[in-house]
């Protein structure tokens, strides 16, 4: 399986990005957090909200973080803690078609 790791998201085939001019939606995290099984912290309290066709880099040094927040954003592994919203719709295992 391949995964995004540069915080391109894709939602049926089209980009995050272009989701968001299409249809004014906008994607925000609240205190989101993600502790691996091995107890490795890979987010910690990260807030943020990506407005329509906004663009935004994700940088930082190996093992910041960047690919689990991708990870999280996208659906693939769930939060810990905290919550993904894209639009009004809470990122949910049961929701992600409607994503």
């Amino acid at each position: 399986m391949y995964f995004e790791h540069d915080i391109t998201l894709h939602f049926r085939h089209r980009n995050a990005r272009e989701i968001a001019q299409l249809t004014g939606c906008r994607i925000r995290t609240a205190n989101l957090s993600l502790l691996y099984p091995d107890g490795t912290k890979a987010l910690d309290g990260l807030s943020f909200e990506i407005g329509p066709g906004e663009r935004i880099a994700i940088i930082g040094p190996n093992g910041a973080g960047k690919s689990s927040l991708s990870l999280v954003l996208s659906g693939v592994i769930m939060p810990t803690q905290g919550e993904v919203f894209i639009g009004d719709l809470r990122l949910e295992k049961k929701n992600l078609p409607e994503i």
